[in-house]
C-alpha cells in the first residue's frame, strides 16, 4: 500500500513536471508571435513610408484621376412652373486646370421649327425630350454635351437649402411685378433663398437679350463661387443623391463618384476659376 502511495506521488510530481514544461512553450510560442507581429508591423510601416517618399500615392492619385475626361460639357437649364425654359446654358468642366467655363444661351432660340421649350415638352418632359434638348444644342452650338442637369422652379428652394442661400449687394433696388412672377429686393447686402433666387434669375434675364442671357450666366458662376466650397465638395455625393430626386438629369450616382476628386479640389481653391461666355 506504502508503496503504491509513493509510486502515486512519484507520478503526480511527473505529471507536474509536464504541465510546467508546457506552460514553459506556450509562453515561448507567444513570445515568437509577438515579436513577430512587431517586425511585420515594422516592416509594414517602412514600406509605407518609402511608398510615400517615392511618390507611390501620388501616382496612384495621378492614374486615378487620368480616368476621367480632360472636358465635360453639362447641358445646365432651369424651367418655370408652366414647363417654360427660362434659363440655358451648357457648363464645361475642365478637371487639369481645375476651372469652369458657363456659355449661356437663349432659352427662346428654336431648331427645326420648335422652341426650346417645345423641344423640352414643358410639364411632360422625360428623359426622351431632355435629350432631344441636348442634342439640339449639342448641334446647334457644335459641343459634344456629355450630360444634362434640368432644375425645375420647384427644385430651388431644396437645392439652396442644401448648398446655401445665395449673398448678393445690390446697387440698385429691384421690383417686378407680373403675370409670372413677382419680386422685390431692396438696395444693399441681401440673402436671397430658393423661391427668390429662382425669380431673380427670371428677372435678370427677362428681355432675353444677349446682355442678359450673359447676366444669367453671371449669377450662375458668383452662385457657383459661393457654394462650391471645401466643405460641400466633401459632402457632394450625398448632396447629390438628395437632389437628384428633384431635378432632371442623366448622371448616375456613379458619374459624380467619378468626379468627385475633382470637385473637392475645385472646392478647395481660394477663388474658383469660372469664365462666363
Amino acid at each position: 500500500m506504502n508503496q503504491r502511495k509513493r509510486k502515486g506521488k512519484t507520478g503526480n510530481r511527473g505529471l507536474r513536471f509536464e504541465t510546467v514544461q508546457a506552460g514553459k512553450k506556450k509562453k515561448a510560442r507567444l513570445g515568437w508571435a509577438v515579436f513577430s507581429i512587431v517586425v511585420l508591423l515594422v516592416a509594414l510601416l517602412s514600406v509605407a513610408v518609402y511608398l510615400e517618399k517615392s511618390g507611390f500615392f501620388e501616382r496612384n492619385a495621378a492614374a486615378e484621376s487620368s480616368n476621367i475626361q480632360k472636358e465635360v460639357n453639362l447641358l445646365v437649364a432651369s424651367a418655370d412652373s408652366d414647363g417654360q425654359l427660362v434659363y440655358l446654358s451648357w457648363l464645361t468642366m475642365d478637371t487639369r486646370r481645375n476651372s469652369f467655363t458657363i456659355t449661356a444661351v437663349s432659352p427662346k432660340g428654336n431648331v427645326n421649327g420648335q422652341t426650346y421649350s417645345e423641344l423640352y415638352r414643358g410639364r411632360k418632359a422625360d428623359d426622351i425630350s431632355c435629350r432631344k434638348l441636348k442634342e439640339a444644342i449639342s448641334d446647334e452650338y457644335d459641343v459634344k454635351l456629355d450630360r444634362y442637369i434640368i432644375i425645375p422652379e420647384s427644385a430651388y428652394p431644396r437645392l439652396l437649402n442644401t448648398l446655401g442661400n445665395y449673398a448678393i449687394n445690390l446697387d440698385t433696388e429691384v421690383a417686378y411685378d407680373g403675370d409670372d412672377y413677382s419680386i422685390h429686393i431692396l438696395t444693399g447686402p441681401r440673402t436671397l433663398t430658393g423661391a427668390r433666387f429662382f425669380n431673380y434669375l427670371c428677372y435678370v434675364g427677362a428681355n432675353y437679350s444677349s446682355e442678359a442671357i450673359r447676366k444669367q450666366g453671371e449669377l450662375m458662376a458668383d452662385y457657383m463661387k459661393q457654394v462650391l466650397t471645401e466643405k460641400n465638395a466633401k459632402k457632394g455625393q450625398g448632396f447629390f443623391e438628395s437632389l437628384s430626386n428633384y431635378i432632371q438629369t442623366d448622371i448616375s450616382t456613379a458619374d459624380f463618384a467619378k468626379y468627385h476628386e475633382f470637385l473637392q479640389r475645385c472646392g478647395a481653391q481660394k477663388d474658383l476659376p469660372i469664365t462666363v461666355k
